[in-house]
Order: C-alpha cells, then structure tokens, then sequence
C-alpha cells in the first residue's frame, strides 16, 4: 500500500536478493553479457512496475534504463526503452505518491507469466497513453549499432476531454545484434581496425585522437583519458542522467578496445580516466569524471 506522501522502493522492501532467502539463480545482464547469479531476473520485475507506474499518476522519482538491447523485437508489445533495470542497492526503482489518494501495487505468478496491478482507492478520472518518437537505429563508428527513441506520456481528461503530453525518457543503448540481419563485410571490419590502428600511432606520439563525439588522449604516461559530450543544459541535466551518460562513454571505449588488440595492448597498463564535459562554443565545462571506479564532480547538479 502507498499512500499520499509514501515513497515505494523496490531494494527498500526486497533488501539483498540471497540463496539465504530463497532465491535461485537466473539471468543477469551485466556490461552487455548475458550471466547467470542469484536472483536474477528481477529486473523483470522493475519493468512491469515501471510499465504499470507510467499508467498511473504516481511519480517515478528513480528509473535507471538499460545500457544495451539484447534482443530483437519478436513479440514485442509495448515500446523499445520502457523497462527499469536493477542492481542491488545502488540502481534503483522508486515510485512517489504526491496525490492523496492510497495506491495498492498486487503481483503475482502464474505457470507462465508474472502478473501484476495497481489500484486506487478513489476513481481517476484519467487515461493514460505510452508512446514513442524519434525511433532510431545509427551504425556506428567501431562496427556495431545503437538504438535511440523518446517515451512520451499522454494524459487525457474523461470529463473535458483535454489531454497533455509529457516527455517521459530519452532512451540510447548499444544493441547486441545487427538490426539489419546482415553481418559486417571483412572489408569494412579491417577498415575500422585500420583506423584506430592508426589513430593508436597518433596517441603515442602525444596527439589528441577524436572519433565521433569522443575525444581520447594519453598526455601523461600511465593515464589514458576518455572524453564525452553531454547534450542536456546545466538547468536540465541531473546526477542520475550525468551518470548514465558517463557510463555509456565507459559502454563505447569498451567495444573500442574489442575491435582493436592495438588499443587494448596501448591501454593495459594505464589508469583510465571517463570524462563528460559540456561544450558552449568557445570551450567546455566538466561535469564529471570517474577515476579508479570513483566518480568525481566538478559541477553541482541537481538529483
């Protein structure tokens, strides 16, 4: 039960999913890779609250998106970049009552699927839609694919008939399949390779390397920096949306380092450093940098 005020967590009532408490081994999703560990899983569980909690007139206060897309669109329902992912006790999902209303959240399991709803004590007199734009999918520079779309809200009034869009998300993973069912041709993999094969000759030498929107240089000998640009305004951007930029910078020097054993080899014994900064025309402005796993702000930004 939620009511008027009350802060629903799904970690705050889950707490360490353990064999200890019953629960098995399943599915985990972690840095693109399909694993197995304990409790795996719940992050189905984070996508239908969030589904059921976009219906509603709470407000999500915590949604964290999925960095990648493992699987293709077979049977696919609802919109791409409409689930929660999870990952105890620091990646979230938390639901807000700030109505005054009492809302009741049921799950349950049957042989095949997972089921839930969410209830309300009062009747809304509100329909809500889910809908996307701007689906997109871009060939990028090392080879693989991203997909990118906005997830919008529509609310409509049953009495007048009104209704209201709200921009909901702005969802961009890295796709673990090629969605045009073809494989790369060797000729265009070994010109990637050429390239930064290249560009490692030029970061040797103390030169600034730029491809696409990241910048990459090696100015002291046992650091090696990794630069993103971040499109949000000082007003608009948030930590929860900084950090989920940082990450995807981390996501994209990661299959970098795949595609080219020469910047791997470069790399192997420096410290990396993650940067996202801003760019206003004459120069840029850190936001932040995570070094040795620690995330470090230079700007002050809202939560």
């Amino acid at each position: 039960m939620l009511k008027p005020g009350e802060t629903f967590s799904i970690w705050r009532l889950v707490g360490r999913p353990t064999k200890r408490k019953g629960y098995l081994e399943g599915l985990v999703l972690h840095n693109g890779k399909v694993l197995k560990g304990t409790g795996g899983g719940l992050c189905q569980l984070g996508n239908l609250l969030y589904w059921m909690a976009l219906h509603t007139p709470l407000s999500i206060t915590e949604r964290w998106r999925h960095s990648f897309d493992v699987f293709p669109d077979i049977n696919r329902t609802i919109p791409f970049g409409c689930g929660a992912t999870l990952a105890y006790n620091y990646i979230d999902l938390q639901l807000q009552n700030n109505t005054d209303n009492d809302f009741q959240i049921s799950l349950w399991i049957d042989n095949e699927y997972l089921n839930g709803e969410i209830t309300c004590n009062a009747d809304i007199k509100t329909r809500y839609e889910i809908y996307e734009t701007d689906h997109l999918f871009c060939h990028q520079w090392w080879g693989g694919y991203t997909r990118h779309n906005k997830i919008w809200k529509k609310a409509t009034n049953l009495i007048d008939n009104t209704s209201t869009d709200e921009l909901v998300t702005e969802n961009h993973a890295i796709m673990m399949y090629n969605p045009m069912l073809e494989e790369k041709s060797c000729s265009e993999e070994s010109e990637m390779r050429n390239r930064i094969k290249n560009a490692v000759i030029l970061l040797k030498d103390g030169h600034i390397f730029k491809v696409g929107d990241l910048i990459f240089s090696a100015g002291k000998s046992d650091y090696f920096s990794v630069t993103g640009y971040t499109l949000w305004s000082l007003e608009n951007l948030t930590r929860q949306k900084a950090l989920t930029e940082l990450c995807e910078i981390k996501n994209i020097f990661k299959n970098m380092l795949t595609i080219s054993p020469e910047l791997a080899d470069f790399v192997k014994d420096k410290k990396s450093v993650y940067y996202l900064v801003q760019d206003y025309g004459n120069g840029s402005l850190e936001i932040c940098r995570e070094e040795n796993e620690e995330v470090k702000w230079t700007e002050i930004l809202k939560e």
